[in-house]
């Protein structure tokens, strides 16, 4: 999943945070636009570990406080299930807790964050001697999240508590989508989740993608070859950074098209 930035020098490649297995090769098109680059720029830098303090309920308050018993009830059973540490959820605001159970659940699939792709370019990029930028605090993304009306957070791990399968399944199609270089599933999710948690997706894409966009016109700018790497779903709908780019004046198109 790439996308060319055409007469500038830069590309952005879509990228999964998430993988089944050590990745060893990039596609062929990928792989060009890697060497090419001078620098490579991630959504954050992976070598820090960000501030968690927005991921909590502050001091006095806890999940309970906020979820109906029957659907604590079920978080609990699976939390336990994987082995999580009780006090850590109580603490947790619904949303993070959501993100927690379904990472849990992709791991039991061996689909892991050690494997992601952002992750094998980070440490490729350090190993080839290529700087290695963010485009965000890696903060940044909590605090938005943390923003993101409690009773939509906790529609989401309602959701997720009860539909496990399905929250596993997630994961695994979009290592698959990923896999076969498809952007069109992406953008069907991405719609999906949208019209079902719309303030956690303005949020986590939308928002993200507004405050990257100046980053990534100052890279053009710049006219240094430059890779940027973000999760493949800030790269679709209308609101993608592609979109983005072409409402700046910018022609953007899907490698090989």
């Amino acid at each position: 999943m790439l996308w060319q930035i055409r007469n500038t020098g830069v590309a952005l490649l879509g990228a999964i945070h998430v993988l089944d297995a050590p990745l060893t090769a990039l596609a062929p098109a990928a792989e060009q636009a890697y060497r090419a680059a001078s620098r490579v720029v991630f959504e954050v830098a992976l070598d820090r570990v960000p501030d968690g303090g927005a991921a909590y309920f502050p001091e006095g308050d806890g999940l309970g406080r906020h979820l109906a018993p029957a659907v604590l009830g079920q978080v609990r059973a699976l939390w336990q299930d994987f082995g999580l540490p009780a006090a850590e959820l109580e603490r947790l605001r619904p949303v993070f807790a959501a993100l927690h159970l379904q990472f849990a659940l992709a791991a039991r699939q061996g689909i892991v964050a050690q494997h992601g792709v952002d992750r094998y370019l980070w440490m490729r990029a350090r190993a080839d001697g290529l700087p290695a930028e963010a485009l965000e605090d890696a903060g940044e993304a909590l605090r938005l999240l943390r923003d993101v009306p409690l009773h939509e957070q906790l529609g989401m791990l309602a959701f997720f508590a009860a539909q496990p399968a399905l929250a596993a399944a997630e994961p695994a199609d979009m290592v698959r989508w990923w896999r076969g270089g498809q952007a069109a599933p992406f953008a069907a999710l991405l719609a999906q989740r949208r019209a079902q948690w719309p303030a956690t997706l303005a949020a986590l894409v939308d928002a993200r993608n507004r405050l990257w966009l100046p980053k990534i016109q100052a890279l053009i700018a710049a006219r240094t070859p430059a890779l940027v790497v973000v999760g493949a779903l800030h790269l679709v709908g209308e609101t993608g950074l592609p979109a983005l780019l072409a409402q700046a004046g910018f022609e953007t198109q899907p490698a090989g098209a």
